[in-house]
């Protein structure tokens, strides 16, 4: 398996440390970028503004989501099933359809609207712009709220599966010395709390990193920031673009740096906090509610409503409704949502084969990578760095350092035919795969390797003695008992896909654009009736894809 862990260890370089590490590579040769930390005052507001971002996200989605994942997964909350599986629906909505949903029932215009919320403020409390008065929804709020209705998902599914894994003799004897809601508090959730803080880290990285809400709602982080100087770059101060863009590259160092040491100590943790692997295979233990049953119902209900049925609810709205006189109309919505699919049916199909490229190709990677695990510590610690570096760097920074490898292979060949249109003219999906492939890495590591890691020894020891070879096993046992978290990946890769811009934005031939980048370009002009059908046939694209999963995995079961 040696040879094995080499090959493997050679590609993921070449895939995702290349491309990672290629913006910081240039800064060798654009020695005046180191100068942007003389800036003390932009950089206090850039850093300013990604933290309370960052800290205001996770201070409504990370109680909620605990709390939630609590009543979900170790109660007995009525129609909690039910519930899960919305909740892990509304886990692959898209981003930009999250954002529009909320901007179609909370921003000007919309259904919900307040006034209050659309006024300026004179003191600004997330600093945008100093010039311009501060706008709760229009700007700072706006973009917390967004980012942590669409994280509450996966805090819940994080945590809700910590909790599940809980040794159940633990809580058994903690019950007979207190009442079921200390047990939770002093043994549930202490044995939990390394996931919780990897959800934690999950959402912030997510959050630090993505531009889509950002950018819309006028947010300036780093992330932000770096995005804006490769697209727009402002060449009034003197410096060629390319400078402006290594500038935006170096001021993100620290934070990058720091969030690769807290992964790397928090994934050490994580694994070695995990419970016995007899725990995963047991029932848990389901905490009654008794008088609070039907009140934790209608909680419960209302959130996982606020998550997924006000945004989708409020396209609904958009999408049919009339102008003059303003009311709803069936024939409006259905003459938007035709429209969509006529003109840019071709764009949600080309989207929709780059996504299914990037979910197959990440999930027999990972997989490999997950079973090579085993007896591979050298290996193992690559994957974690790997990880920390795709989960820390920001998405225009994957996207940066992918055309500089891009560039860099098109140097090195003399820029043959084939390769500038696989790579650079197009039409191709190579450039958007493969950048996906960077940003969704650790998403499929999460997704595959506890399910490998949990596979008993005993099961390898007696295929051993059978005479099975390493590439048996991995074809007739680790890829059979991995086969459902592998679909579950799949489409993972596949709606996340559908949704990312920070990064595919930057490289994507002019013949290849993806879906994603036509709602983005949509979104700057209000939410109207257009955008709001062009993002209804994205959700529509996520219920297809979740009903296939169900129908493969219920017919793999039978």
């Amino acid at each position: 398996m040696t040879r094995w862990r080499l090959f493997l260890s050679v590609l993921l370089i070449l895939l995702i440390a290349l491309p990672a590490l290629m913006p910081f590579v240039d800064l060798a040769s654009h020695p005046v970028a180191w100068r942007a930390w003389g800036e003390a005052p932009r950089l206090g507001r850039l850093a300013g503004n990604t933290l309370l971002l960052v800290g205001g996200t996770l201070l409504v989605a990370l109680p909620v989501g605990v709390a939630l994942a609590a009543l979900l997964y170790r109660t007995d909350l009525p129609w909690r099933r039910w519930l899960r599986r919305l909740v892990v629906l509304a886990l692959f909505v898209p981003l930009p359809l999250v954002a529009s949903g909320w901007q179609a029932a909370l921003g000007s215009g919309g259904w919900l609207s307040l006034g209050a919320w659309n006024a300026p403020f004179p003191r600004p409390l997330v600093v945008i712009d100093p010039d311009n008065p501060w706008q709760p929804w229009g700007q700072g709020f706006a973009a917390v709220w967004i980012h942590a209705m669409a994280a509450l998902p996966w805090v819940v599914l994080l945590c809700g599966q910590a909790f599940r894994w809980v040794e159940r003799p633990l809580e058994e004897d903690a019950l007979l010395d207190a009442p079921a809601w200390r047990v939770f508090l002093r043994v549930t959730l202490v044995r939990s709390r390394a996931t919780i803080v990897l959800a934690t880290l999950w959402v912030a990285a997510q959050v630090a990193t993505d531009i889509t809400v950002t950018n819309m709602m006028q947010v300036r982080t780093f992330a932000e920031e770096i995005y804006v100087q490769t697209v727009r770059p402002e060449l009034r101060s003197g410096l060629a673009a390319e400078d402006l863009v290594a500038r935006a590259v170096a001021i993100s160092i620290p934070s990058v740096l720091l969030m690769v040491a807290i992964v790397i100590v928090a994934a050490h943790r994580w694994e070695r906090s995990l419970p016995p692997l007899g725990a995963i295979h047991t029932t848990p233990l389901n905490f009654c509610l008794r008088r609070w049953r039907w009140p934790a119902w209608i909680l419960s209900i209302i959130a996982v409503g606020l998550v997924l049925g006000v945004p989708v609810g409020s396209l609904v709205w958009r999408a049919g409704l009339v102008e003059q006189p303003e009311h709803w109309s069936v024939e409006t919505m259905w003459h938007y949502l035709n429209a969509a699919v006529r003109v840019d049916g071709h764009t949600v199909a080309w989207s929709i084969l780059q996504g299914l490229l990037a979910g197959v190709c990440l999930a027999g990677l990972v997989l490999v990578a997950s079973w090579l695990i085993r007896g591979g510590p050298r290996f193992r610690m690559l994957l974690l760095v790997l990880l920390a570096l795709a989960w820390a760097l920001p998405g225009p920074v994957i996207g940066l350092g992918l055309k500089a490898t891009i560039s860099l292979i098109l140097d090195v060949t003399h820029d043959p035919p084939f390769l500038l249109t696989a790579l650079h003219r197009g039409p191709s999906p190579i450039p958007v795969l493969w950048v996906q492939v960077v940003r969704f890495f650790p998403c499929a590591l999460a997704l595959i390797w506890p399910v490998v890691r949990y596979i008993p020894d005993e099961l390898y020891d007696a295929a051993s003695l059978d005479g099975a070879s390493p590439v048996q096993q991995l074809r007739h046992l680790v890829g059979p008992l991995s086969l459902p978290a592998c679909l579950r990946t799949v489409l993972a890769i596949l709606i996340l896909s559908l949704g990312e811009l920070s990064a595919s934005k930057l490289v994507e031939p002019a013949a290849s654009q993806t879906f994603a980048d036509e709602l983005f370009m949509m979104m700057h002009f209000g939410v109207k009736n257009a955008l709001a059908a062009y993002c209804l046939v994205l959700f529509g694209v996520v219920i297809a894809a979740a009903l296939v999963l169900a129908v493969v995995e219920r017919w793999k079961r039978v």
